[in-house]
């Protein structure tokens, strides 16, 4: 009973397998024709929007091209007019450079004449600088000359008043010899004396004066030390005696005076 149920059973599902098979067979078809018709809509769709694409780009091409050769056309006369402007403004340049190196080269010239003048001017002034160097030159030869000639002068009567002076004790003791009187020594005596007195004045006048003093401190700018000597009169260090006079002309010691000096 069970084996025949089951028989029954695959019977209907191998019917209902049929149906199924049959059924999904005409879906299938039915599918195949509806994606065939779906391609050929779709095909023929895209075949429509290709064509107006075309079309459209067609259109579109020509438009561009169009804009491209006004714009062509525009810039090309805008060129043109910037060609003429520049060629109106170089031209313009071109005559002000003219103008200005005109300028400048009257400028030029008339400074090169300037410095023409000029050179001339400094030629002139060197000639004469180089003559009132030679004026000059021998001007300061003369001038030497007359000084050469005046030291020699100078030189040789620089001592004239002083001779004039000396020429006094001359005379004076000429006549001390000339009236000499053995039997009265003390009137020769006293004419040397008169005499070296009249000597002394005379050197004094000229700015000669001697070193004669004494106990007076030592003195190294005056005195020369030449014998020291005890003494219980002085103080350490003080002139006792003048062995040789010392003299000073027109304040400058020409010769030291010898001294004895004192010491403890």
């Amino acid at each position: 009973m069970k084996n025949k149920k089951n028989i029954i059973n695959n019977k209907d599902n191998l019917d209902n397998k049929k149906e199924i098979n049959k059924e999904n067979l005409n879906n299938k078809e039915e599918i195949n024709k509806e994606n065939l018709n779906n391609k050929e809509e779709i095909n023929k769709e895209n075949l429509n929007n290709k064509e107006e694409i075309n079309k459209e780009n067609l259109n579109n091409k020509e438009e561009i091209n169009k804009e491209n050769l006004n714009n062509k056309e525009e810039i090309n006369k805008e060129n043109l007019n910037n060609k003429e402007e520049i060629n109106k403004e170089n031209l313009n340049n071109k005559e002000e450079i003219n103008k200005e190196n005109l300028n400048n080269k009257e400028e030029i010239n008339k400074e090169n004449l300037n410095n023409e003048l000029l050179k001339e001017e400094i030629e002139l002034l060197n000639k004469k600088l180089f003559e009132n160097k030679l004026r000059f030159n021998a001007e300061i030869d003369n001038i030497n000359k007359r000084n050469t000639i005046e030291i020699e002068k100078i030189r040789k009567f620089s001592n004239e008043n002083l001779m004039l002076e000396l020429i006094i004790i001359i005379d004076n003791l000429e006549r001390a010899i000339n009236h000499y009187d053995k039997n009265n020594i003390e009137t020769l005596i006293e004419g040397i004396k008169l005499t070296l007195k009249l000597f002394i004045n005379i050197i004094n006048k000229f700015g000669l004066y001697s070193i004669e003093d004494i106990n007076i401190p030592f003195n190294p700018d005056l005195h020369q030390a030449v014998i020291l000597e005890k003494s219980e009169n002085l103080e350490s260090n003080y002139i006792i005696e003048i062995l040789q006079k010392g003299y000073i002309l027109n304040g400058r010691l020409i010769r030291p005076a010898m001294s004895k000096v004192s010491t403890k």
